[in-house]
């Protein structure tokens, strides 16, 4: 009988420290299938991505996708501002606009940062697909 108060106990453990110590967002972004890099001008290459964020608070609140690098854009499709609804998700679309010149072959990882405000709330790694004779 005391195993079984000593497992049920652990278990109790267990659960209690996941709900506590969970993110309070969890982002996805996907490069869109079937979309190859855009050229967007003579220098600069665009990828389209989907994402989709999920609030686990009891509260709505704005959000902002950023690059810590400031040579690379994103260019929101549709809504200007990302509004989160409390326990629930929203879903869009962006392009990152990179120079060229910062390709590391044809596939560069960047990191992209879900910002509350001022304060980092979530990142993501996502690869940018460019044309294999890069230069």
């Amino acid at each position: 009988m005391k195993a079984y108060t000593a497992v049920l106990s652990i278990l109790v453990c267990v659960v209690v420290s996941i709900i506590l110590f969970r993110a309070d967002i969890k982002t996805t972004i996907l490069r869109a299938q079937g979309l190859p890099y855009q050229q967007v001008d003579a220098t600069h290459l665009s990828n389209l991505y989907n994402y989709k964020i999920i609030n686990k608070t009891n509260k709505e609140f704005p959000v902002e996708l950023r690059v810590d690098d400031p040579t690379i854009e994103i260019k929101r499709v549709g809504r200007p501002e990302i509004l989160v609804p409390s326990q629930g998700k929203t879903e869009g679309s962006f392009f990152l606009v990179l120079d060229d010149s910062k390709l590391q072959g044809v596939q560069t990882d960047l990191a992209v940062s879900v910002y509350r405000g001022e304060e980092r709330i979530d990142e993501v790694t996502v690869s940018f697909m460019g044309p294999m004779n890069f230069q």
